[in-house]
């Protein structure tokens, strides 16, 4: 699974992040085993979703998140 990658686009629902975010580890454990040269690309999908006023701190709070669970 995951070899041969190049380029990685995962979309995150922002409304559901928190519940995928462990296939989002195992996704980028996998890529990482299998493809340790691939650029991996994150998108929160539905920020429009999100108050205006709450959106750069969540974005960032959502950020840091990823980047803690990656090693990247």
């Amino acid at each position: 699974m995951f070899r041969g990658v190049e380029i990685l686009i995962y979309v995150f629902d922002i409304v559901n992040m928190d519940a995928d975010m462990q296939r989002f580890e195992d996704v980028i454990t996998a890529v990482e085993e299998n493809s340790p040269s691939a650029k991996v690309f994150v998108l929160l999908h539905k920020m429009d979703l999100i108050y205006a006023e709450d959106r750069f701190r969540i974005f960032f709070e959502k950020q840091a998140a990823i980047k803690g669970r990656s090693s990247q």
